[in-house]
C-alpha cells in the first residue's frame, strides 16, 4: 500500500465500568520509494484496479480491488464467484450468464420481484418465462438472494414448464443467514451440501439439472414458465426471496418433450406437458404398451414402443434378424409349478426350423415370493445350459426379457424385472448358443436353491425367440454334439477319438461290429445332494460280446463339476467309475469321450472336458460281457448348493 497519508490507531473500551488514557503511540514503517502502491493511479501486480485514491466507497476499493470479482455481493451484482470470467454462470460484470455449444442458444431470464417466504411450511413460487423453442441442454440457476436468519429451514427447488421438479438446496447452512449470489450448476466442484452461508459462489445442486434425459431437464422443451419454488419447513422465522435468474442452453434444432413429435428417448409425445393424461410430462407412457408395466393383453413391456429389440411395438415378443435369417418365435403357455427343490423343473419349447442359431432372446413370466431363491436357466436341445437369472432380489419375474444386447444387466435390475435385461451368462455368442443347431427341444429350467423353505412359485409362460440361419443345419467342429454327429471335440482333426466329420473313432478291428447307441430319457434333471442320482439308459440290441467300450458324454450341464459322480453300469451289473469330483468349480461336461486307450486321465482334465480322456475306472473289465441289454449312465450330485441337467450321452462298443 502507499505509505503516504494519515494512519490512525483505533482504541475502544467494549464494556462499562472503567475508562483509560491513550498516552502515546509510534508507527514504524519500511518504505521503498522506488515502488508505487495502491492509490498511486498505476495498476501494479496483485491489483485489480487503482483509481489514484484510497476511497473505499467507489468502484475501486482502498485495497485496489474491483467490487465485481471479489467474491462478495456488492450493489448492482446478482452474483460474484470471485472472478471476472464470463461463461461460468456469473459474467465479468457479475450478472448471470452461460456458455453454450455451437448451434445452441443461450437464454438468461430473471425475476427480481421480492416474494415473502412465510413461516408456515407453505411454498412460494417465483416465475420466469422462456420464449425460445427447442430442447434444453444445460441449466444454471442463480439465487440472487434469499434473506432468512436460519438457512437450515430453507428448501429450494427448480420446477420446469412440464412440472418436473429438481432439488436445488434443502436444509443446508445450519443456523447461518441468507443465500447471496448462489449459483447452482451441475459442473461446479463444490456440492451445495458442503457450502456455508451465505453460499456466495458456485455449487452443485442436490439433484442434477441437465445431465440425464428423462430424469432432469435435459432434452425437455425449454419454452414455457419456469418457477423457483421456496419454502420454510420449520417454525421460528420467515424470510424473503429477493430474486433469481435462470440460464439455459437451448438447442433449437432438437424438439423437446411436448412438441408432438416422438424423439429418441421418448415413448410418446402428445404435444403437451400435461402429467394427467396418458403421456407424461417426461414424454413417457403412463399406461399401456410401452409404459414399462405389464398390462392386459401384453406379453412383455420394455418401456418403449420400438420393434425388434425382443418386445415389439405392440408389446409382444419379437426379434430382429440379419439378412437371410429366419425369425422363429414360440411360446409355452402351460403353467408349471416351481418345486422347492434345487433341481427344479423343465419347461420345453420345440423348434422345428432347421438351421444354425444366430441370436437368442427369451422372455419369462414367473411368480415366486423370493427371487433370492430362484435360479433360471436356458438349455439347448443338445444339453448346453446358460444362466439367465439367479438369486435376484424382490419377488417375481414379470415379463422379463433376456437379450445380450440389453443396456441393463439383470443383476442391476429391480423386481419384478419387467423389461429387457442382459442375462448373467451370454446366450447368443459362441460361449452361449451361437452357431449351434436350432432344431429340437429347448428347455427353461427353474429351480429353488433353498430347499427346506416353504416357498414355491409358478412358471406362468415363457417365449423363445431365435434368429435361425437356414443355410446350414449343423456345424461339425463347433464343440457341441448335434444332429448327425456322435461327437464334436471342437476341431476337424482325425485320429484323436473324434473324426473330422464328428464321428466317434471306435477303432474296431476288422471283423468287429461298431455299435453306437444314444441314451434315452434326456434331458433329465440331476437331483441335488442325492447319491442315488439319475439314470439314463441306452438299449443295445446287437448280439455278441464286448471287445471295446467307450462312453460319449454329449452334454452334462452343471455349475460346479466337482460335485458330480458319473458312472456306467453294464447289462451284467458291472459298475465303472467314469469321473468323480473332477473339474473343481468349472461348469459342464461337453463332448467328453471316456476311453481307456486315451492319453490323458480325466482326473487331469479341466471343465468342460471337451476331448478324449481315460476314465477313473478302466473299461477293459467289461471286455467279454454281452453287448446286448440296458447300459445305464448314472449321474449323481454329492453335495448341496448346485445342480444340473443330463443333456445326452451315448455308449460306443466294438462287438464280436
Amino acid at each position: 500500500m502507499s505509505a503516504a497519508g494519515t494512519w490512525r490507531l483505533s482504541v475502544a473500551d467494549d464494556s462499562t465500568g472503567s475508562t483509560g488514557t491513550l498516552e502515546a503511540w509510534t508507527l514504524a514503517l519500511c518504505v521503498d520509494p522506488s515502488l508505487s502502491a495502491c492509490g498511486d493511479g498505476v495498476v501494479q501486480a496483485g491489483e485489480e484496479c487503482d483509481d489514484g485514491n484510497s476511497d473505499d466507497s467507489d468502484l475501486c476499493s482502498n485495497q485496489c480491488r474491483i467490487s465485481c470479482g471479489d467474491g462478495n455481493i456488492d450493489a448492482g451484482e446478482a452474483c460474484d464467484d470471485g472472478n471476472r470470467v464470463a461463461g461460468d454462470g456469473c459474467s465479468a460484470t457479475c450478472q448471470p450468464d452461460i456458455t453454450c455449444a455451437a448451434g445452441e442458444v443461450p437464454v438468461v431470464v430473471s425475476n427480481s420481484t421480492p416474494v415473502a417466504i412465510p413461516d408456515t411450511n407453505t411454498a412460494v413460487l417465483s416465475p420466469v418465462t422462456v420464449a425460445t423453442a427447442g430442447a434444453v441442454t444445460k441449466v444454471i440457476v442463480t439465487i440472487a438472494g434469499i434473506t432468512h436468519p436460519n438457512d437450515a429451514d430453507i428448501d429450494a427447488f427448480l420446477v420446469g414448464p412440464n412440472t418436473v421438479q429438481r432439488e436445488l438446496s434443502t436444509d443446508n447452512g445450519s443456523s447461518g443467514d441468507h443465500y447471496r449470489g448462489t449459483q447452482l450448476d451441475d459442473a461446479a466442484t463444490t456440492a451445495i451440501t458442503s457450502g456455508s452461508a451465505p453460499f456466495t459462489g458456485r455449487f452443485r445442486p442436490e439433484q442434477t439439472l441437465s445431465t440425464t434425459a428423462l430424469t432432469d431437464f435435459r432434452g425437455m422443451s425449454a419454452a414455457g414458465t419456469w418457477n423457483l419454488r421456496v419454502l420454510d419447513d420449520a417454525s421460528g422465522s420467515a424470510g424473503t426471496l429477493d430474486g433469481w435468474a435462470l440460464a439455459l442452453c437451448v438447442d433449437p434444432a432438437t424438439a423437446g418433450c411436448g412438441d408432438g413429435v416422438v424423439q429418441p428417448g421418448e415413448e410418446c409425445d402428445d404435444g403437451n406437458t400435461d402429467n394427467g393424461d396418458a403421456c407424461s410430462n417426461q414424454c413417457q407412457l403412463l399406461d399401456g404398451c410401452g409404459d414399462g408395466n405389464l398390462d392386459p393383453g401384453e406379453e412383455c413391456d420394455d418401456n418403449n414402443v420400438v420393434g425388434g429389440d425382443g418386445c415389439s411395438a405392440t408389446c409382444q415378443p419379437d426379434i430382429s434378424c440379419g439378412l437371410g435369417e429366419l425369425p422363429v418365435i414360440v411360446t409355452n403357455a402351460t403353467a408349471t409349478t416351481i418345486p422347492n427343490t434345487h433341481a427344479g423343473v423343465l419347461s420345453p419349447i420345440a423348434i422345428g426350423v432347421p438351421g444354425l442359431v444366430r441370436k437368442v432372446i427369451a422372455t419369462v413370466r414367473a411368480t415366486h415370493p423370493a427371487n433370492s431363491e430362484l435360479d433360471i436357466f436356458l438349455v439347448s436341445p443338445y444339453g448346453v445350459q446358460r444362466e439367465l437369472s439367479t438369486d435376484q432380489s424382490g419377488a417375481n419375474h414379470t415379463a422379463t426379457t433376456f437379450a445380450d444386447a440389453a443396456g441393463t444387466a439383470i443383476t442391476a435390475g429391480t423386481a419384478p424385472y419387467t423389461g429387457t435385461f442382459r442375462p448373467e451368462q451370454t446366450i447368443s455368442d459362441a460361449a452361449g448358443f451361437g452357431n449351434q443347431a436350432a432344431q429340437g427341444a429347448w428347455q427353461l429350467r427353474l429351480g429353488d436353491d433353498t430347499p427346506g423353505t416353504t416357498t414355491t412359485g409358478t412358471l406362468e409362460r415363457w417365449t423363445l425367440a431365435l434368429c435361425v440361419d437356414p443355410s446350414a443345419t449343423a456345424v461339425c467342429g463347433n464343440g457341441y454334439v448335434e444332429p448327425g454327429e456322435t461327437c464334436d471335440d471342437g476341431n476337424l482333426v482325425d485320429a484323436d477319438g473324434c473324426s473330422a466329420t464328428c464321428q466317434v473313432e471306435l477303432g474296431c478291428s476288422a471283423g468287429l461290429t461298431p455299435v453306437i447307441v444314444p441314451g434315452g430319457g434326456v434331458p433329465v434333471l440331476i437331483p441335488d445332494n442325492d447319491a442315488g442320482g439319475v439314470d439314463s439308459v441306452a438299449t443295445v440290441t446287437a448280439s455278441g460280446n464286448v471287445v471295446k467300450a467307450v462312453v460319449i458324454l454329449h452334454a452334462i450341464s452343471h455349475q460346479f463339476d466337482e460335485e458330480l459322480d458319473i458312472s456306467l453300469i453294464s447289462p451284467m451289473g458291472t459298475t465303472r467309475d467314469l469321473s468323480s469330483d473332477n473339474g473343481g468349480s468349472g461348469d459342464d461336461y461337453v463332448s467328453t469321450i471316456l476311453d481307456s486307450s486315451a492319453a490323458t486321465a480325466v482326473t487331469a482334465g479341466t471343465a468342460p472336458f471337451r476331448g478324449r480322456f481315460v476314465p477313473e475306472s478302466g473299461l477293459n473289465v467289461l471286455l467279454g460281457e454281452p453287448a446286448a441289454g440296458a447300459w445305464t449312465l448314472r449321474v449323481a450330485d454329492d453335495r448341496s448348493a448346485d445342480t444340473g441337467v443330463v443333456g445326452g450321452w451315448s455308449i460306443g462298443l466294438c462287438v464280436q
